[in-house]
């Protein structure tokens, strides 16, 4: 995650509210993995209603293709020629993804 562009909920009296970065929560960083965590606790909502909280954000490694590690690029390369010439590119793959220590289970993400 780059950056949170808007945090916001529908509150008790059913009124949007936002929530503001190191007022009502932080982002706690434990090596590559990131977490919301309220400052002191997470506000009540309007329960019944659909899409109560809203979270939008920005995530990547950057704007340039220069931000993007080597061995990640080649990953994405690899499954895509997969997928346009039907080629077996697994086992490639699984090389590319061990050395980068990217951990993507395949089979609970839609292709």
């Amino acid at each position: 995650m780059q950056s949170i562009t808007s945090f916001t909920y529908i509150d008790a009296d059913e009124v949007e509210q936002t929530l503001v970065l190191d007022t009502d929560y932080t982002i706690t960083v434990f090596g590559d993995e990131q977490r919301i965590e309220p400052i002191d606790s997470w506000p009540t909502t309007f329960c019944n209603k659909n899409d109560v909280v809203k979270l939008v954000w920005i995530s990547g490694y950057g704007a340039a293709d220069t931000d993007i590690p080597e061995n990640l690029k080649q990953a994405i390369l690899l499954k895509v020629k997969e997928y346009f010439d039907g080629d077996e590119v697994d086992d490639a793959y699984r090389r590319v993804i061990a050395v980068s220590q990217l951990f993507f289970d395949s089979e609970k993400n839609d292709r």
